[in-house]
C-alpha cells in the first residue's frame, strides 16, 4: 500500500498490509526511528525491496471521502507536487487530533462552540437582471450536471444575492454548497449573509482558525451536520458530499493561488471539482481574470452579466489627479484633501488606498546618497517601520534597528524617502483630529486572529476613514462610503510581470467600487504621475471590456496566457553558478523533447533572497503537450541534487517575481 505521511511534504511511501485498505483510510506506520500517522494513497503491486508493515488502522471507515481523495490526486498530478504536500490539507490536524475529535482515545481537545439556532431563511428583493441570472443558475442546478458560469457584475450589482438565491435551490434538493472567498476578512460578512438568507450556519475554513475550530468545522461537515462550507483556499478541501453548487467569489483575485507547495489555484481546482461532481460552478467578479473572460467569450463558460448596480445607483465618478502639478506637501493632493475634509464634515465615510506597507519605502542619506539595502536580498531596499524603530526587508523578513547615522559616510542626514501607509495614517490623523482612522494591512493583522475583524467592525459601525493596502479592495460592503482616494495610482503598474497592468486595473476598479453603494453618490480620486495612462483612462470610464480587449490582443501577439500555458521553474542555491547550471541542463533537455518554448535560465527579478541566488526558467506551451512536459518535470524533480539547491515547479504561475 502507498501511504502519505501527514507531517511530511514527501512522496507516498510503500508499506505492506495483511488486509486491503481503501484510499483515504487513516493509518499509523513506522517511519525511521518513530511512528507517524498517514493516509492510504493507493494500492500498488508488491515491490522487490523489503517493506515495513502498517501498524494500525484505528477507524473502521474511510476517513476522507472518495471525492476529496480524487481532488488530492488531481492536484498532485496537475500541479506536479508531492502527494504529502496535498494530503495535509485534507485533515484539520494529525492523526491524534482526528481520533480525539472523534472521541477515540484521550479526552477531546476540540473546542465546542455553541451556535445559535439557525435563523429563518429570508430573501433578497431582486431586480429583473438578477432574477434572470438566478433562473439560469437554478435551471443548471436542477439538471444535476456540470455547467460552469462566469458572472460579471459591476461593483454593487448584487452578485451575492444571486449566489444565495441559487444556493437555496441546491439545499432544497438535498445537496450541499461550497462558497469560496479570497480573503479571510470576507468570511464574517459572507457568513452573516448566509445565515440570514439560507437559514444555515456555514462551516468556516481558513488559516485564521484555531486547531479546535478547524477540527469542529471539519467534523460537522464530515458528519453531514453542515451543508454549507465557506472560506478561503482551504475550504476547497472541506469533506462535502453530494455538492450541488460551487461559488467562487472575486474569482480574479490572486489570493486563490497558493504560493507554496502545493501551488494550486483554488478557482481552477473548483472548476475541476464541479466537473467531477457533476454540479454547477459560478465564478464571479466585476473585473474577471482574463483567463476566465476568454473562457466565457470562447463559450467554455456560460456568461451572465449584471451591468448596473442593484438599486440603480450610478457608478462612482472618477477623477484623475496629476501628482506632478500639485504643490501640496504630503500624500494627498489639494483636490483629494479638500474632498476628504468635506466628506468627513458631512458625516460620511472614506477609504484611502496605498498599497505600500511601512512608514516609508526606504531611507536615503542626503549627504552621500546611500540607501540601506537588505544584506541577504540583492538590491532590495529596507523598508522603514518608524513606530517599531526598525528597518524590515519585506522579502526575507530580516529586521535591523534604524541607524542614527549613515552607515557609509557617518552623516546624520539619513532621512525617510517616500510615503507608505503608516505615514499616510499619521497625516490623516493630523488633518482630521478627532476622526476615527482605521488602518488595515498585514502589519496590524498578521498573527492576531481577531484583529482584522475588529478593525473592519470599527469602520463599519463607527465610520471615519479606512486606510489600507489592497486588502480594502476585496469585496467589502461598507455603508455610507462616498469617497475613495488612491494615494498612488501608479503602484504596481511598473512591476516586471506581464500581469501587472491587469492587477492594477483590478485593484483600482475594485477599490473604486467600494463607494457610492447606498443612496449617496460616490467620488474617486486617482492620484498619479502619469495622468495620460490609457489604463487609468479605462479605470476612469469603468471600461472593463475595452481593457480586456486591448490586453488580450497584446498577449495574443506575445504568446502569453491565456493564449498559451505557462510553467515557471525556479532553482535557488547558495552559489549562483550552481543554480544556473542546473537549469541550463533542464533547458537543453526540454528543448530537445517537444514543441514548446523555453526561456532562460535567467536571474529572477528578485535575484537573491535569504542569500540564495534564484534563477528562473519559463516554459510556454499548448495544452496538447502538458502531460508529456509535466512527466518530464516530475522526473527531473525526483533526481538527486546537492542539498544546497532547492527546486520548485509552478504550474500556471500568477507571480513571476
Amino acid at each position: 500500500m502507498e501511504v502519505c505521511l501527514l507531517t511530511r511534504q514527501a512522496p507516498a511511501f510503500t508499506y505492506r498490509s495483511e488486509t486491503r485498505l481503501i484510499p483515504g483510510t487513516l493509518v499509523k506506520v513506522p517511519f525511521r526511528n518513530g511512528q507517524c500517522w498517514g493516509l492510504i494513497w493507493g494500492e500498488v503491486p508488491p515491490p522487490e525491496f523489503l517493506t515495513k508493515e502498517i501498524l494500525e488502522a484505528p477507524l473502521d471507515f474511510q476517513l476522507i471521502p472518495p471525492g476529496q481523495m480524487e481532488l488530492a490526486r488531481w492536484i498532485c498530478d496537475y500541479y506536479v507536487c508531492q502527494a504529502g504536500a496535498v494530503v495535509r490539507h485534507l485533515l484539520p490536524g494529525d492523526g491524534g487530533t482526528v481520533l480525539r475529535m472523534l472521541g477515540i482515545g484521550r479526552k477531546s481537545t476540540v473546542k465546542k462552540r455553541i451556535q445559535p439556532a439557525p435563523s429563518t431563511a429570508s430573501s433578497f428583493e431582486l431586480n429583473p437582471q438578477q432574477r434572470e441570472c438566478v433562473a439560469a443558475l437554478q435551471s443548471s442546478i436542477s439538471t444535476g450536471s456540470f455547467r460552469p458560469f462566469l458572472l460579471r457584475g459591476v461593483t454593487g450589482s448584487g452578485k451575492t444575492a444571486v449566489f444565495l438565491e441559487a444556493a437555496k435551490t441546491s439545499l432544497a434538493a438535498g445537496k450541499s454548497v461550497l462558497y469560496l472567498v479570497p480573503e479571510i476578512g470576507l468570511t464574517p460578512q459572507t457568513g452573516d449573509r448566509i445565515c440570514q438568507i439560507l437559514g444555515e450556519h456555514p462551516a468556516m475554513f481558513h488559516s485564521g482558525l484555531s486547531l479546535g475550530e478547524r477540527a469542529s468545522a471539519w467534523l460537522s461537515v464530515r458528519k453531514g451536520e453542515r451543508r454549507v462550507a465557506m472560506g478561503a483556499r482551504s475550504a476547497l478541501f472541506a469533506p462535502l458530499e453530494d455538492v450541488g453548487l460551487i461559488i467562487v467569489d472575486e474569482e480574479h483575485d490572486n489570493s486563490y493561488k497558493q504560493d507554496e507547495a502545493p501551488r494550486f489555484h483554488a478557482r481552477d481546482a473548483a472548476v475541476w471539482l464541479a466537473h467531477r461532481r457533476s454540479c454547477t460552478v459560478v465564478l464571479a467578479s466585476a473585473t474577471p481574470s482574463l483567463e476566465s473572460w476568454k473562457n466565457a467569450k470562447d463559450g467554455r463558460y456560460s456568461l451572465l452579466e449584471l451591468p448596473e448596480r442593484a438599486q440603480g445607483q450610478p457608478l462612482p465618478e472618477i477623477t484623475i489627479v496629476d501628482r506632478t502639478k500639485d504643490p501640496a506637501p504630503g500624500s494627498l493632493t489639494i483636490p483629494a484633501r479638500e474632498a476628504l475634509q468635506e466628506t468627513i464634515a458631512r458625516g460620511e465615510r472614506a477609504i484611502l488606498l496605498l498599497n505600500r506597507r511601512g512608514w516609508a519605502p526606504s531611507m536615503e542619506c542626503r549627504s552621500c546618497g546611500h540607501v540601506p539595502e537588505c544584506p541577504e536580498c540583492l538590491g532590495i531596499r529596507m523598508v522603514l517601520h518608524r513606530r517599531e524603530a526598525r528597518l524590515i526587508c519585506h522579502h526575507c523578513g530580516l529586521t535591523e534597528i534604524v541607524p542614527t547615522t549613515c552607515p557609509k559616510c557617518g552623516s546624520e542626514s539619513l532621512d525617510a524617502d517616500g510615503i507608505a501607509i503608516q505615514r499616510l495614517e499619521e497625516e490623516i490623523q493630523r488633518l482630521l483630529p478627532g476622526t476615527i482612522v482605521t488602518r488595515m494591512d498585514r502589519d496590524v493583522t498578521a498573527g492576531r486572529r481577531d484583529e482584522l475583524r475588529t478593525r473592519l467592525n470599527t469602520f463599519r459601525d463607527q465610520g471615519g476613514v479606512l486606510i489600507g493596502t489592497q486588502m480594502v479592495s476585496k469585496g467589502h460592503d461598507f455603508p455610507a462610503v462616498t469617497l475613495v482616494i488612491a494615494a498612488d495610482g501608479d503602484v504596481g503598474a511598473g512591476v516586471a510581470d506581464f500581469r501587472a497592468g491587469e492587477r492594477t486595473f483590478q485593484t483600482l476598479s475594485q477599490t473604486s467600487g467600494r463607494c457610492g453603494r447606498d443612496n449617496l453618490p460616490g467620488k474617486v480620486f486617482l492620484q498619479t504621475r502619469n495622468p495620460s495612462s490609457p489604463l487609468l483612462a479605462q479605470v476612469q470610464t469603468h471600461d472593463f471590456l475595452g481593457f480586456a480587449s486591448q490586453e488580450l490582443g497584446m498577449r495574443q501577439e506575445l504568446g502569453l496566457p491565456p493564449w498559451k500555458r505557462m510553467i515557471l521553474v525556479e532553482m535557488a542555491g547558495k552559489a549562483a553558478v550552481e543554480a544556473e547550471r542546473a537549469l541550463e541542463k533542464l533547458s537543453r533537455s526540454l528543448q530537445q523533447a517537444g514543441h514548446h518554448q523555453v526561456l532562460g535560465p535567467i536571474p529572477a527579478p528578485i535575484a537573491v533572497v535569504r542569500n540564495a541566488h534564484r534563477y528562473h526558467l519559463l516554459i510556454k506551451h499548448d495544452a496538447s503537450s502538458s502531460a508529456v512536459l509535466k512527466a518530464q518535470l516530475r522526473t527531473w524533480l525526483s533526481e538527486p541534487r546537492p542539498p544546497t539547491l532547492r527546486a520548485h515547479v509552478d504550474i500556471d504561475p500568477v507571480d513571476l517575481l
